[in-house]
């Protein structure tokens, strides 16, 4: 392909992006813009008509596939198989794999995830003699994980923070020396450790800044404090930075993401060239005016319009249901008629199937009613987690074979497997191989291999532990060879599928067919990157992301979180729980001072927004049932997310349903009193929603009612007046519901 050829179906703005001479680049990407079209122009354009060395040009990107799907893209058009296009932890390990030493690591450092970090801090806890009950992993990792992200030492204060527990500081000193002791990094050391490097031995950062002509990071707005650094590290010898990104989709404040990166860009970096791409080709127009409409009440952001070409398109549909389980079924039954005998065309002229449609949440235990509502409805779905396959039990049990076979110092994969499958070593012997690896001053490996430690074990714990040796010998023959062979001998030389079927468990055969599933995953790796091996595909499982391994191949609607939709688009989208505490999420509502956090709650109802590109549909329940502050179930009234408000009201459109029933209004929603509704019954016909109150007899606390839904009950208390009648009703089942009168038809007893 010719440098001409690159700049074809571009627009100007666009053009100028790819064009852009030399020097910072603020290229600022509204969604939908094509964004990664100018970033893979501009590589391309960068080797073939600025001659650039492609390894002298180095891309970062947020998530494994995005970087992958890339690197594809360059590929097509400079068929150049030796760029550096990746993550910024994956560009981290591969620094650091050629560099550890310089820090005191060895080149083989085993990357922890969630897991083995909260592994790793269990035991910590124990050494420390502390109370397990308090010092928890889980809360823990994430304190640590929060505090490295703003690039905080271990046991250093921080001048936010007041009186901290001294306790605390003991257990992230000592994490990080048992992450030594291991030679194991971490996500955030992975970053934190590529700092260190190039502070503590500036010739290598130079000689890494005097590598890279060009250096383009994607997705900016996402970076914290550490990546901030990095990038500046690597820039610094030609100043040919070029970012990408938009302020209104900066939504990982929580996991520290500083948004000061980009909008602060400018400054930092001065002089900069500033390309704003508006240009919207995803979505409808009605979508992008509720997008902008909502977006434009934050005061921290840089100015800038959605545009689009593409029709009007439909209004947004704003659906109204009575409890949690009644939005799962409204949000089955529309995707049915979307998809159903008379389904719509897409904007490509095909039918729209299941996997065209996805379902978003802010917070993770939405997922059940709507999970449960597509397994009635016998619907077919996927939970986005790339996550969760590497979760399992059985994954990790082969993948901490091998990387107890890389790094022999990983006392997390050591404990892990010693007696998987069962071989009979149990705690007791693990026990005394803590304590004498602690008195060798040595890990659990070094120490099994010595001798006279294993003599002090009984005969058969002896022959047990050196069986459990022989076997690693043999299979460390592995390592350097082919990923998938590493995987299939583990399976075979365990004898794991035995122990799978020994399990005797109700997950046998899914074991079974994910381990085959791990087979085709490395199979797939030494096919992708010929000659990287079982180190190199170890690498890739420890830096997967919870969005690398959703794919459009099965016929399943999609379930994802909002954060996790970021980077994504589909046709039909729906947004569950558009109410205040969810959207914006009651954390963000209850602060005190600034409004940073209801700011980043807008941006990611933005972010949601705009991943749909044909037909959007926001989805409430007026009685959500929730956890309460001591514990137990209880049932909510919400009030619709004030976000709503902020749509203008030529695109959207009301339905509220009430059980059989669904109101439907053509204007915006400003409260509910004042919406106006009128009634469509199952069959189809019209009716007057207030004609229904006088028809109902008179009730009163303490009569047996039935409901043809929920069945018999007991009204507790009547509540409101008019229009606004409602029972609370305990049921059989136990349950309680607030049940307008006027539609719940309720039969005395």
């Amino acid at each position: 392909m010719t440098a001409e050829h690159l700049l074809q179906n571009l627009n100007a703005e666009q053009r100028e992006a790819v064009l852009h001479e030399g020097g910072p680049l603020l290229i600022l990407a509204g969604a939908g813009s094509g964004k990664t079209r100018v970033i893979t122009r501009r590589l391309a354009y960068l080797i073939l008509a600025r001659h650039v060395d492609p390894m002298r040009v180095l891309a970062i990107t947020f998530t494994n596939k995005a970087a992958r799907e890339m690197k594809d893209r360059v590929l097509e058009l400079v068929p150049r198989s030796d760029l550096w296009v990746s993550t910024f932890h994956s560009m981290a390990a591969r620094v650091l794999r050629r560099e550890a030493a310089a820090i005191g690591y060895k080149n083989d450092f085993t990357i922890y995830d969630t897991y083995d970090r909260s592994q790793a801090l269990r035991a910590v806890v124990r050494e420390l003699e502390l109370d397990e009950d308090v010092y928890k992993p889980g809360p823990l990792g994430h304190q640590i994980s929060a505090r490295k992200n703003r690039g905080l030492a271990p046991g250093a204060s921080d001048p936010d923070v007041g009186h901290v527990d001294p306790n605390y500081s003991k257990i992230e000193i000592s994490y990080a020396e048992k992450m030594k002791q291991c030679c194991a990094m971490d996500f955030d050391d992975l970053l934190l450790k590529l700092l260190e490097l190039f502070e503590t031995r500036p010739e290598i950062g130079e000689r890494y800044a005097k590598r890279f002509e060009h250096v383009l990071v994607d997705e900016y707005q996402d970076t914290n404090p550490t990546q901030y650094k990095i990038t500046a590290a690597l820039s610094k010898g030609t100043r040919n930075l070029c970012v990408c990104g938009d302020p209104d989709q900066s939504i990982y404040a929580w996991r520290g993401a500083d948004i000061r990166n980009i909008l602060d860009f400018e400054r930092d970096f001065a002089p900069v060239t500033v390309v704003r791409l508006e240009m919207n080709y995803r979505s409808t127009k009605n979508i992008l005016a509720a997008a902008q409409g909502v977006i434009e009440h934050n005061s921290r952001r840089r100015a800038k319009v959605l545009k689009s070409d593409a029709a009007p398109g439909e209004k947004l549909s704003m659906i109204e249901s009575v409890d949690e389980l009644d939005e799962a079924r409204s949000i089955v039954a529309t995707i049915r008629s979307l998809t159903g005998g008379k389904n719509i065309k897409l904007k490509n002229g095909e039918p729209a199937r299941l996997s065209d449609v996805a379902i978003f949440y802010r917070a993770n235990f939405l997922q059940r009613a709507l999970e449960r509502g597509l397994r009635d409805a016998g619907m077919p779905y996927r939970v986005a987690s790339g996550l969760e396959f590497f979760e399992r039990r059985e994954i990790k049990d082969i993948i901490a074979y091998l990387k107890l076979l890389i790094n022999p110092s990983d006392n997390v994969a050591f404990e892990r497997i010693i007696n998987v499958p069962t071989r009979g070593i149990g705690a007791t012997t693990l026990e005394k191989l803590q304590n004498e690896a602690r008195r060798l001053g040595c890990g659990l490996y070094e120490a099994a291999l010595d001798r006279h430690v294993r003599a002090g074990f009984a005969a058969r714990t002896r022959n047990a532990v050196e069986a459990f040796l022989g076997l690693l010998d043999r299979l460390k023959l592995l390592i350097d060879g082919r990923a998938e062979s590493a995987v299939a001998e583990i399976v075979y030389a365990t004898d794991y599928l035995k122990y799978c079927g020994d399990l005797g468990d109700a997950g046998d055969v899914d074991r079974v067919e994910n381990l085959r599933e791990l087979e085709v995953s490395a199979r797939e790796f030494d096919t992708r990157e010929p000659g990287a091996g079982a180190r190199g595909f170890l690498a890739e499982v420890a830096l997967v992301s919870d969005t690398d391994r959703i794919n459009g191949d099965c016929d399943r609607v999609t379930l994802m979180t909002l954060h996790s939709a970021k980077g994504l688009e589909f046709p039909i989208v729906f947004i569950a729980g558009v109410e205040d505490g969810l959207i914006p999420h009651r954390r963000a509502i209850e602060e005190t001072s600034g409004t940073d956090g209801l700011e980043e709650e807008r941006r990611l109802f933005f972010v949601g927004i705009t991943r749909a590109r044909e037909h959007l549909y926001l989805t409430r329940a007026r009685y959500r049932t929730q956890f309460g502050q001591r514990g137990g179930l209880f049932e909510a009234e919400t009030a619709p997310s004030r976000f709503l408000d902020e749509i203008p009201d030529h695109c959207l459109q009301w339905t509220r349903r009430e059980d059989s029933f669904v109101f439907k209004s053509s204007g915006n929603h400003k409260s509910n009193e004042d919406s106006q509704y009128s009634q469509i019954d199952p069959g189809g016909q019209f009716g007057d929603a207030e004609a229904q109150v006088s028809d109902e007899p008179a009730l009163q606390a303490g009569m047996r009612v039935r409901h043809a839904r929920f069945g018999e009950g007991k009204i507790l208390e009547l509540r409101g007046s008019g229009a606004n009648a409602r029972a609370v009703v305990k049921f059989r089942s136990g349950d309680e519901k607030q049940l307008l009168l006027q539609y719940a038809h309720l039969e005395l007893l």
